[in-house]
């Protein structure tokens, strides 16, 4: 609220306190020696520079402040002291223009007005030096004094306000500067407001008449103050939150509300004309009057209120504040097991952010404590237990200040823990453990040396989770005593230990104690079944690596594998290592000697043919032959190149490039050289033969020479451009000497090119011209849409084209429809779109899709009559007929009449070679639409509606039955609906594909086979194809009454007769026998059908023991009925 707004609101005279929210920190003080100072001495510094002549609302600054000055000096109180002082009124540009105008002293309101209104605006601002005269006359150093500065500008006489301000508060008794900035800038009243900070003073803004009078009202009238503040009812402390306060007249229920206020500390109710434009007030358009209030407020969980009586005089109000606390209920298990999972359920508000945990009752609550779970967004959960026994509690924590808002008490009973391993096992092997514990423990159990500290994240180890009990260790290579050791995986705790000895693993590899370089070398072992190691191969003195090269791996799938052995001769040595520690377990020491090897190849070969290479190595030796020029470096990865493994020769193509080259053989293992063989290629001799000139979008005969193994690419490019190996049209030559090329559309100058496929360097080149064609398309200027027209054209015999249609002025498309091809053929049919307008036929060349004719051609619009019913029922079938050009082809489909057009909806029916067709209706009733589809775009042609009126259809059959018999169903519908019966539990959601069906076409009644479960179900009609049942009919089934009668003991491996009591037409049932305990099994290899009979011989197991016989219904997997019998030894 602005001053303005509040001055026209109350008045001094007002017996009503005006309501003000002001946040607490040093307003408190300023308030109240404002009013002390103004019971005492005080000076008023009025501004009368030359800016003073400046305007606001029309009005000059001067004439304002000179009214508001008067009005306020004349409710002055006589018994106060109040003095004048002005500067800037005499002369311009004097900064000693100060004087004293009326002395300070009672009863000069007269003097003081005439003094006001003779003032004339004229010179500087020297601020600094007017308080300074001011707080002198006051003597602020023996007693209080108070200056008001009234100013519209800032210091202009080389002075600092704000220095000057601190020195006299430091120098003075009490002394004090409330200021005034009248119409003032961001700057000046920074520079303002710094004045009366450091006094302790108070700072207006005022930017019109009504704020400056408010504003000096505030100074000079005493102030009633009503403080209000909330005190933590649990702290002790002033309440640190915003608060929404709420007063309430108990006498006349008036209400006043104030949201947010309060920024932490304390609150003041400001009454009169107190004001204070700083950013803390909050103000409200109602009052408080004197009277008995109740104070409430409110601030997150938090509230307090209190019954007051506000009184005409200051007044302090303190209001308890305490928490709502919400109501929680933890639901859990009074007792639990150690290491197991906990589930955890509460009810709690919905809105509610909380966490939950566990703790041992004898410890301080603590909202971190662990297991922990936060609540939000959940009403359950489930908790990982400690190791550890003992009572324990759990708490729900309200997340914004952690208090504990439920408990529930729970004993941890020690978890009965055992590890199944053998005494001894052999190092490197794999360790087969067991384990008893509760289901749901979640664990890790490690391997560690029995006198090692024990340690949560140590080597080898396993997980027990997911219900495990069995799992499998793989053991390090150091033989000695260890433990296996059981930690609770959620805190880490140590629960349970057994010893176990680690005994060296006899372990024996077998190699030749030679080999050759780049050879395989065939490697066999013995070891224990379920070792898992790793053999390297490595150079003596070279510093044992786990991680080198070769290596093979070792496990219990097999006992022998192939090393490939490195190009370098030397001494090497295996290494056995142990994979779970890589350590090394043996080791046995091989020579490599330089295996002899022999490139066969001839000495010359021509450009891009085909050599035949041989070689002589050792049988098991792998390697890369590849051919590089022979001043090039070196490269494995080079082309072209050929693999040696298992052959003993291949062929290379040479690259086109002639040169001196060299043939070189890199073992495969380490990428060494190891022999080569120099090879000279000369340029081969290639020659293309083609005609000079063809015609654009033909196809021309080329032929070649060239050596008989050569292998290119030949394509065809303008003469302009730049080579490409992948332009188009191209042909490969492989194995031929002559084929055929389709020419391009445009004509020019053009080049064919011989590439060398293996490096795709040009070989030879010919040139050849292409030269334009005559082509002609033949068809009608105009033609109906969706009908069939006849084309015919005329163009070299060798072309091969697509000729489509397109409106005239879209952007022509090859692939636009409709279309067709004209390879061998000088004419076709095609089908008109639907849409009539101004069309193009347009030629495309196939090879680059470029148009090389074009004809005009108009569709016009199409007659099309549907002859059909205007009302048919649901699921009728309906005849229609139509009229339409002879050689058109449609769809004809049905869909509501508010549905979107869908070429695709059903049903549909096509008018291909026909004139009339039946189609049946849908199951639901509505305003429909027959539309009639071209075939060709799927666009509609025409249109009829059609209404589909409800179907009438009663069913009939008896309202209870025997479930699993057999009921006859009969109805009354409309002939030729193709339907079916299905029957459901009534609570079921309807269901089309229900399992006992009975097909309703040609017939009026049937047998409908019953579920074998009782209860209330419904007959349901549907039409085939639509899933919404037409008509229902409630049936109740009832259980049937089946006994079997069969002695209660019998003995075992003998055959007794069974018999028993049930009703007819039950579906092929049967009895079958299971030993007591196990899961009911429809599937049981024991068993006899009672269909059509009372009794049968069933032989008892071999095995004593309590048994039950159940009877099903076949189909139904659950039993109907049981009956248990003892089967006794025949001992």
């Amino acid at each position: 609220m602005t001053a303005n707004s509040f001055a026209n609101s109350a008045t001094p005279q007002s017996p009503i306190c005006k309501l003000f929210f002001i946040v607490f920190f040093s307003l408190f003080s300023l308030a109240t020696s404002v009013s002390a100072n103004a019971e005492d001495k005080a000076i008023i510094v009025f501004d009368a520079s030359g800016s003073m002549w400046g305007q606001l609302d029309g009005k000059t600054k001067i004439e304002i402040a000179k009214k508001t000055l008067s009005d306020v000096v004349t409710n002055w109180d006589d018994e106060k002291q109040l003095g004048l002082l002005a500067y800037g009124h005499r002369r311009k540009g004097d900064c000693s223009d100060i004087e004293t105008l009326v002395p300070v002293g009672k009863n000069n309101k007269a003097a003081m007005i005439s003094k006001v209104n003779k003032i004339n605006p004229k010179g500087k601002t020297p601020i600094s030096a007017s308080i300074k005269m001011a707080a002198n006359e006051l003597k602020f150093t023996e007693d209080d004094a108070t200056v008001i500065l009234i100013s519209d500008g800032k210091e202009t006489c080389n002075a600092d306000p704000c220095e000057t301000a601190a020195e006299l508060e430091k120098l003075g008794v009490n002394f004090t500067a409330h200021v005034i900035g009248f119409g003032v800038d961001k700057q000046t009243s920074e520079q303002l407001q710094c004045i009366a900070e450091n006094t302790g003073g108070l700072y207006f803004p005022a930017d019109s008449a009504e704020q400056l009078s408010v504003a000096l009202k505030q100074i000079v009238v005493k102030a009633k103050v009503i403080s209000i503040r909330a005190i933590d009812e649990k702290t002790g402390e002033v309440f640190p939150k915003i608060i929404d306060w709420k007063l309430i007249n108990q006498y006349t229920e008036e209400v006043i509300s104030l949201e947010g206020s309060g920024a932490g500390v304390e609150i003041l109710l400001a009454g009169d004309e107190t004001d204070n434009n700083s950013k803390n007030i909050v103000t409200t358009e109602k009052s408080i009057t004197a009277g008995k209030w109740l104070v409430s407020g409110t601030s997150g969980n938090y509230s307090g209120e209190a019954s007051v009586n506000i009184e005409d005089n200051d007044q302090k109000i303190s209001i308890n504040f305490n928490k709502k606390l919400p109501k929680v209920v933890i639901n859990a298990a009074n007792e639990a097991i150690t290491g197991t999972e906990l589930d955890v359920s509460w009810e709690a508000p919905k809105d509610l952010k909380g966490l939950i945990n566990l703790q041992l009752s004898e410890d301080e609550p603590k909202y971190h404590a662990s297991p922990l779970k936060h609540t939000k967004g959940i009403s359950e959960t489930t908790l990982r237990l400690p190791s550890v026994a003992g009572e324990y509690v759990l708490r729900f924590y309200d997340n914004q200040d952690r208090m504990v808002l439920a408990e529930h008490p729970i004993t941890l009973k020690e978890a009965e823990i055992v590890i199944n391993a053998p005494e001894e096992i052999g190092t490197g092997t794999e360790l087969e453990l067991s384990w008893i514990a509760p289901k749901e423990a979640k664990a890790k159990i490690n391997l560690e040396a029995a006198d090692d500290k024990p340690k949560f994240h140590r080597n080898p180890h396993l997980y027990v989770k997911n219900k495990k009990k069995e799992g499998v260790m793989r053991m390090p290579a150091t033989a000695g005593d260890y433990v296996l050791r059981w930690y609770n995986q959620s805190d880490r705790k140590l629960v349970t230990e057994k010893p176990i000895t680690l005994v060296e693993s006899t372990i024996t590899l077998n190699a030749p104690d030679q080999a050759g370089t780049g050879s395989e070398l065939e490697l066999s072992w013995e070891a224990p079944k379920t070792t898992e190691a790793k053999i390297n191969l490595e150079l003596e003195g070279d510093k044992p690596r786990f991680h080198s090269n070769p290596h093979l791996s070792v496990d219990d799938r097999k006992k022998q594998r192939i090393m490939r052995m490195p190009a370098t001769a030397g001494n090497y040595i295996l290494r056995w290592y142990n994979r779970s520690d890589q350590k090394i377990v043996l080791e046995k020491p091989i020579t490599l000697v330089e295996s002899v090897i022999t490139i066969n190849a001839p000495d010359q070969a021509e450009t891009g043919t085909e050599i035949d290479l041989s070689w002589e190595a050792p049988k098991s030796t792998q390697a890369v032959i590849n051919l590089q020029l022979a001043d090039e470096k070196p490269k494995y990865h080079s082309r072209p190149y050929l693999n040696t493994k298992g052959k003993t020769s291949a062929t290379m193509r040479m690259p086109a490039i002639e040169g001196d080259y060299v043939l070189r053989w890199y073992n495969i293992s380490d990428q060494k050289i190891v022999a080569e063989h120099p090879i000279k290629l000369t340029a081969a001799a290639i020659t293309i033969t083609a005609p000079d000139e063809a015609g654009v979008g033909t196809e021309i005969d080329l032929s070649w020479e060239a050596p008989k193994s050569s292998r290119a690419v030949i394509n065809l490019r303008l003469a302009d451009e730049k080579p490409s190996y992948n332009s188009r049209p191209y042909l490969y030559t492989k194995g031929k000497t002559s084929a055929s090329m389709r020419m391009p559309s445009e004509p020019g100058e053009y080049v064919l090119r011989w590439y060398n496929e293996s490096d795709q360097q040009i070989v030879t080149e010919r040139p050849i011209k292409l030269t334009p064609v005559a082509i002609t398309i033949t068809a009608p200027d105009e033609a109906q849409a969706g009908t069939e027209i006849d084309l015919s054209w005329e163009a070299p015999k060798t072309s091969k084209a697509v000729i489509n249609l397109q409106l005239a002025d879209e952007k022509p498309n090859y692939n636009s429809r409709p279309y067709l091809y004209t390879k061998g053929k000088t004419s076709a049919t095609m089908r008109m779109p639907s849409q009539a307008g101004e069309y193009v036929l347009r030629w495309y060349n196939e090879s680059d899709q470029q148009i090389l004719a074009e004809r005009p051609l108009k569709v016009t619009p199409v007659e099309i009559t549907i002859t059909a019913p205007d009302e048919a029922q649901a699921g009728t079938e309906i005849d229609l007929s139509w009229v339409a050009p002879k050689t058109s082809k449609a769809v004809i489909n049905l869909q509501l009449a508010d549905e979107k057009p869908s070429y695709n909806s059903r049903p549909y029916l096509y008018t291909k070679g026909k004139t009339s067709a039946s189609m049946r209706m849908p199951s639901e009733a509505g305003e429909y639409v027959l539309r009639w589809y071209n075939e060709s775009d799927q666009q509609i042609l025409t249109e009829r509606p059609l209404k589909v009126t409800p179907v009438e259809i009663t069913l009939s059959a008896d309202d209870e039955a025997i479930a699993g018999t057999e009921i006859e169903v009969a109805w009354d519908a409309p002939k030729g609906l193709d339907a079916f019966i299905n029957v459901q539990l009534a609570d079921e959601k309807p269901n089309y594909n229900a399992k006992n069906y009975i097909y309703t076409k040609k017939n009026t009644s049937d047998y409908l086979r019953l579920p074998s479960e009782a209860g209330d179900y419904v007959l349901r009609w549907y039409n085939k194809n639509h899933r919404t049942p037409i008509a229902e009919r409630p049936i109740k089934l009832i259980a049937p009454d089946i006994t079997i009668n069969v002695p209660d003991e019998i003995k075992a491996d003998t055959e007794i007769e069974i018999s028993w009591e049930a009703p007819k037409g039950l579906n092929n049932p049967f009895i079958n026998i299971q030993p007591e305990g196990e899961k009911p099994n429809y599937n049981t290899k024991k068993y006899i059908y009672t269909k059509n009979k009372q009794s049968d011989y069933m032989k008892m197991p071999a095995k004593p023991g309590v048994y039950v016989l159940r009877w099903y219904n076949h189909g139904v997997t659950k039993p109907i009925i049981e009956k248990k019998i003892t089967v006794n030894s025949n001992e």
